[in-house]
């Protein structure tokens, strides 16, 4: 930690981050401050879900037994990483934004809400859109307006009386965007198959930012995966939304995993870890 930045905005100093960073620190976290000695399984839903498979990946005492991927993939590609790209514009080109080191005064809140509104569509599918909302309008005190455009202005009102801090939102999505387990390690599918652990891997058949193609990649190439596919028509959020049927995947595949393990009794090994380095990932963009 840099003690200069103590208390104060990091704006554009902050570092470039990346998802394999976050498990570095979550598994260093756990071990040295919570001295956890093992875990049972990595699970994790969209961004989540890049975090469980670099977990299963990591060069730790504490990588897990088993994992549970949602609605993520193995690395993020052109499509997902042109949605980050036009947010990230949208953000920048607000003249409030000043290179990332934008005050708490005067916020680049107007580029930050129109980010906002597209990452919303990318949330959802056409279907559950044209179900929710159609062509209908309501009236508000500024006069009659649709429906579907007063919801995107909710999203925004809602982000922003959060104090959501607009460069957070352009590092979480450069976070994102870095996320490749063949990065540094090898050729993509042979990383993919060199996971060793019982994955559990979950598609909504109308997730449009994150399709099944990107869940039925990782199924195929890790070696011991199942896939299971939830139906409904709520697009990436629908993992959210189908507690139930999700649930019962997922204790349906723990139990397994508990089965095949119950003959097991010896204890994870615990080891001291070396001190937390951030992945470098210099001139990622």
């Amino acid at each position: 930690i840099n003690a200069e930045y103590m208390g104060k905005r990091v704006g554009s100093a902050f570092p470039a981050v990346t998802v394999r960073d976050s498990v570095a620190l979550q598994l260093y976290l756990l071990q040295d401050g919570l001295g956890v000695r093992g875990v049972d399984c990595a699970i994790g839903g969209s961004m989540g879900a890049m975090h469980a498979l670099e977990m299963a990946l990591a060069d730790s005492p504490l990588r897990p037994k088993s994992g549970i991927s949602i609605c993520g993939c193995g690395r993020q590609n052109a499509w997902q990483l042109a949605f980050n790209i036009v947010q990230r514009d949208c953000i920048t080109a607000d003249p409030n934004w000043k290179g990332g080191d934008s005050s708490n005064d005067a916020p680049p809140n107007h580029g930050m809400g129109i980010a906002r509104k597209l990452a919303m569509l990318t949330y959802r599918s056409a279907s559950s859109f044209s179900e929710r909302f159609g062509r209908e309008t309501i009236d508000t005190p500024d006069g009659e307006v649709l429906k579907v455009a007063d919801y995107l202005d909710a999203q925004v009102t809602s982000l922003v009386k959060r104090n959501f801090d607009a460069g957070t939102y352009v590092a979480l999505m450069g976070i994102v965007d870095s996320h490749d387990v063949g990065r540094g390690r090898g050729d993509y599918v042979k990383v993919l198959q060199s996971v060793e652990q019982p994955f559990l891997v979950v598609s909504v058949h109308s997730d449009v930012i994150y399709p099944p193609a990107d869940q039925l990649e990782l199924a195929e190439h890790i070696p011991n995966a199942q896939f299971v596919s939830i139906s409904n028509d709520e697009g990436h959020d629908g993992f959210l939304l189908a507690q139930q049927q999700l649930g019962f995947e997922i204790q349906s595949f723990l139990k397994g995993i508990r089965a095949q393990h119950s003959t097991v009794t010896s204890p994870t090994t615990f080891s001291p870890r070396s001190p937390f380095r951030l992945d470098s990932i210099s001139g990622f963009y």
